[in-house]
């Protein structure tokens, strides 16, 4: 199967295809995949070698999945948990060594004040 169909079947997102497609080659497809798929599948992605897959795990996965994230070797990834996490992750990012991701834990703070 090309590339192409690979990454088709991940956007639809069909369990039965996104079983097979956690382990793909192309990291833009295990990036859908994660996007696309259920928990089960961002569970076995949360270690991927790819930032951007790593950044859809936390973009779309769950507290579970952000928890593990908050230590994550780059800032692209712990960004996307600030962004998309909980209070308790916006405070733990607080403090970050990367500005970007404590600027973002700060204005996601503020937000979910706003939201209160």
């Amino acid at each position: 199967m090309k590339p192409k169909q690979r990454v088709a079947l991940a956007m639809i997102g069909h369990p039965k295809h996104l079983d097979k497609l956690v382990k793909d080659k192309d990291w833009f497809v295990r990036y859908n995949v994660a996007k696309n798929g259920n928990d089960s599948h961002r569970d076995k992605l949360i270690d991927d070698y790819s930032t951007d897959v790593r950044e859809s795990v936390a973009e779309h996965g769950n507290s579970s999945h952000r928890d593990k994230l908050l230590k994550d070797m780059d800032p692209q990834v712990r960004y996307m948990v600030a962004e998309t996490g909980s209070i308790n992750h916006a405070k733990a990012l607080l403090n970050d060594e990367h500005a970007g991701v404590s600027d973002r834990a700060k204005d996601r703070l503020r937000q979910l004040d706003k939201e209160k």
